[in-house]
């Protein structure tokens, strides 16, 4: 009996040149150049893509980016599913870690977060953006061992104050990952209550306990920054931490081992997604420069906080898992989906944690995302958009670096500035709906209550040993002289 199916062998082959004049029909006169979108810093989307898109160094990235990937030969190894603890209260936080507590606690993360005063060195005081550590007691409480011995491993984000946090925990006999990042906690509150020289001078080096530094991009992200910009800048705050540990003589394997990156996942799925793609690869670069092995960094995604809507904050479980699959396709290593209730401030409530939660497993579990490794690779859009958001990202790489590094370009306000014109742009785009935000400027629930968001409280005069622009999440100021 003869097969009635068609087969592609059918038709006729088309090329390229066919389908632009086919194109060009159907337009009616309007030229083929407006199907083309332009991004952000100067990256640019085609209405299709062939192998002809593809760079001439495809087959190197792909290299990188499977060899970053955690996956033997018999078995997937899934990303770390993290939950985000920012109650200031030590004693809530232990009772929604025993609260929140799974079966299988081997896999699941708490990310502990200071106050952003407190991670900046300073006294807490006004309105708590995170936990509040004070004593040994407190630090006990959020580290309860039979968690631990269970396998939940817990990550204080300490900001400057990584040295104190570490010494209670060893006077403790405590077990928890510290993560380090004083530039990040310097941008967001805009001070340090300690010099900067002296919080670099602190850096851990201790990978074998968890005791590193973190780079991290999200600050700048809330603020406003571009996703190259963004990139670039937890680059460029990278390089910074590796030369601190190795002027003091840590060995730069060490050093490369104690240093991981941190990137904001939002609503555009595949600009999310090559991110991260292209951070793993320009890492790749940044140690080849440095004469270092070959070496993959961990990258932690964080579902974007400036996204979060104020009102009708159910939408947010929508851009949730848009973030959470861009995250998981672009190769996080570890992930954070914040709660829907997330911008209402501190201390989300144990529902809202739930279902943060439940759509890292629904991606697991029920989707099986955890099996293929760099799944769009091979996709000539992504990959293209992965080469541009690269290029962009080292152009800015290299702008910061001429600068004299983030320290410098912070002081002179040059970060600000730049966050403050991407914030600007975005924001007017979002006031037309050219830049759509369910919830917000598409289908609002009219009438729902408003509530106030987040805001760091700015340092006294006298606590400000440098001068420094704040950089708050919503709100980048820009710069002024000094």
């Amino acid at each position: 009996m003869p097969d009635s199916h068609p087969s592609f062998l059918d038709f006729p082959p088309v090329t390229l040149d066919d389908w632009r004049a086919q194109a060009e029909r159907e337009l009616r006169g309007t030229p083929l150049a407006r199907l083309r979108t332009r991004l952000h810093d100067g990256i640019e989307l085609a209405p299709l893509y062939t192998p002809a898109d593809r760079s001439p160094a495809a087959e190197d990235a792909r290299a990188v980016l499977l060899a970053a990937s955690k996956f033997t030969e018999t078995r997937a190894r899934p990303w770390r599913v993290v939950g985000e603890y920012r109650h200031p209260s030590p004693h809530a936080v232990h009772a929604a870690l025993r609260a929140d507590g799974p079966q299988e606690l081997s896999w699941l993360g708490a990310s502990l977060v200071l106050d952003h005063r407190l991670a900046a060195g300073f006294a807490p005081a006004g309105v708590a953006t995170g936990l509040v550590l004070e004593t040994l007691e407190d630090v006990a409480a959020v580290t309860p061992r039979d968690l631990v011995e269970a396998g939940c491993q817990s990550t204080i984000v300490a900001g400057c104050l990584a040295e104190p946090i570490i010494a209670a925990l060893v006077g403790l006999s405590g077990s928890a990952a510290v993560r380090a990042d004083p530039l990040g906690a310097w941008a967001r509150f805009g001070a340090l209550g300690i010099p900067v020289e002296r919080a670099l001078a602190e850096l851990p080096a201790a990978p074998e306990h968890g005791w590193i530094a973190r780079a991290s991009g999200v600050p700048y992200h809330d603020a406003g920054a571009t996703p190259a910009l963004e990139l670039a800048l937890a680059l460029t705050t990278a390089l910074e931490y590796l030369r601190a540990l190795v002027s003091r003589d840590v060995p730069l394997e060490t050093a490369v081992q104690s240093v991981e990156l941190e990137l904001a996942v939002d609503r555009d799925l595949f600009t999310s997604l090559a991110k991260l793609r292209a951070a793993r690869l320009l890492w790749a670069r940044v140690l080849a420069r440095c004469g270092a092995a070959a070496t993959p960094v961990t990258i932690c995604a964080r579902g974007s906080w400036r996204e979060q809507a104020r009102l009708d904050p159910e939408s947010n479980l929508l851009r949730a898992t848009t973030q959470a699959f861009a995250a998981v396709v672009g190769g996080a290593d570890e992930l954070v989906v914040p709660p829907f209730d997330d911008a209402f401030g501190a201390g989300a409530g144990a529902f809202s944690r739930r279902i943060a939660r439940n759509i890292q497993l629904l991606l697991r579990e029920e989707a099986h995302l955890d099996r293929v490794a760099d799944p769009a690779g091979g996709s000539w859009y992504a990959e293209s958009l992965t080469d541009q958001l690269a290029r962009a990202a080292w152009r800015h790489v290299q702008v910061i670096e001429e600068a004299g590094g983030v320290r410098s370009a912070l002081r002179a306000g040059a970060i600000q500035g730049w966050i403050a014109d991407a914030d600007a742009e975005a924001r007017a785009r979002v006031g037309r709906a050219a830049l759509a935000i369910t919830g917000v400027n598409r289908y609002p629930q009219l009438g729902a209550p408003a509530f106030t968001p987040r805001r760091d409280p700015a340092p006294r005069p006298a606590e400000v040993n440098a001068r420094v622009i704040p950089i708050s999440p919503g709100e980048a100021p820009r710069a002024s002289p000094g």
